[in-house]
């Protein structure tokens, strides 16, 4: 509660929502970064995880989720952090980044989706980039993912990483 001087200087008249005081404060003050108050006279509380509140948010009475691409793991932040590199994130209010698929990756942050490796390519999970097949494999796989040369074929690291050779007579 607040002493409204202007008024009535014995009365105390009461924060709203989204405001705060400390006991035998002069005014109130909007809720801090990371914090918000849905409720007249109560203490302002920290946002939940998958969610934030800057200091230059004027609605102090509830937080923002974190959108897709983003996440926040921990209570009362001003801010969300980007899915890194090789995760990615496609809902919003999310505590943690997912990890891209076997033959899949992200190269930057905040992706809300993962892009496929391309033909006679391939990536482990979570990974930022894709690699050529190694010698003895090649794209021949669904979507082009490596997969190793069948018996009487070959493929080595100088070759195209699109196909097998048949082994010379």
């Amino acid at each position: 509660n607040v002493t409204d001087i202007t008024t009535d200087p014995t009365k105390c008249v009461e924060c709203p929502a989204g405001w705060s005081s400390e006991a035998g404060s002069t005014k109130c003050q909007l809720c801090e970064a990371g914090k918000y108050g849905d409720v007249v006279s109560e203490d302002c509380q920290s946002c939940d995880v998958g969610q934030y509140r800057t200091s230059e948010m004027t609605e102090a009475t509830k937080c923002v989720f974190c959108e897709p691409g983003l996440y926040q793991n921990s209570q009362g932040q001003a801010s969300c952090l980007p899915c890194i590199p090789g995760t990615y994130n496609d809902q919003e209010n999310q505590t943690t980044c997912k990890y891209c698929g076997k033959n899949n990756y992200t190269d930057s942050v905040r992706q809300t989706i993962c892009k496929k490796c391309g033909v006679g390519e391939k990536s482990d999970k979570g990974s930022a980039k894709c690699t050529k097949c190694d010698a003895g494999e090649a794209g021949t796989g669904d979507d082009g993912a490596c997969e190793a040369c069948q018996v009487g074929q070959y493929r080595n690291a100088s070759m195209g990483p699109t196909m097998c050779f048949n082994c010379p007579a």
